[in-house]
């Protein structure tokens, strides 16, 4: 799993299959900046959750796939949120908390904001989303963000999202080796997952 989906999505499918094979053992790695198609081809894991760009690996089988929204966002008393619109070269002055640089949409949106000729200021880096959003709540900085990580944060007006176009192409994509040999409970996992990411 990578960090946004072991924090943020895992835990409803973890529910939903420990209370029907509670005795099943369940190893948990998270990912951020490994190769796990190289992993799921070595057989170090079964199956993999992450958020990226398309995977299109030839030994790789995409299960599902779901395209997620990245987001800017900030405290609610922000200083970016008296703007009505924010245009690239605002993130001269207004600080990003932003992920790694090996992360799919930091990638993109950095791009995005280099072809601009945007010197963009960082505030903070870090493979955390939950230490982004919480940095976000109190007011550091803005957040780049999946959407799904903040939902409640948003209907409660904690955190506001900042008017900017972000056109971002990842997706939440379930992963196997297509060779896999698929048992009857990795196979009501992956049915659960697929569920829950539908």
């Amino acid at each position: 799993l990578t960090d946004s989906i072991a924090n943020y999505l895992f835990g409803d499918i973890l529910k939903e299959f420990s209370a029907v094979h509670p005795d099943t053992e369940i190893f948990l790695k998270i990912l951020n900046g490994k190769d796990y198609c190289q992993m799921l081809c070595d057989g170090e894991i079964d199956a993999a959750i992450v958020l990226d760009t398309k995977v299109s690996h030839k030994s790789v089988r995409v299960l599902h796939k779901r395209k997620e929204t990245v987001i800017l966002a900030a405290s609610s008393t922000h200083e970016a949120l008296k703007n009505p619109y924010l245009i690239p070269h605002d993130f001269e002055t207004f600080g990003l908390l932003l992920p790694l640089p090996d992360c799919a949409y930091r990638k993109i949106f950095e791009q995005t904001l280099l072809d601009e000729g945007v010197r963009f200021k960082t505030a903070l880096e870090t493979d955390s989303v939950s230490v982004i959003k919480e940095s976000s709540l109190c007011g550091i900085g803005i957040g780049l963000l999946p959407e799904f990580a903040v939902r409640k944060e948003l209907i409660y007006h904690m955190l506001e999202k900042i008017n900017y176009t972000l056109e971002l192409p990842v997706f939440t994509q379930l992963l196997i080796h297509p060779d896999k040999y698929i048992s009857l409970v990795l196979n009501d996992f992956l049915e659960t997952a697929r569920h829950h990411l539908a």
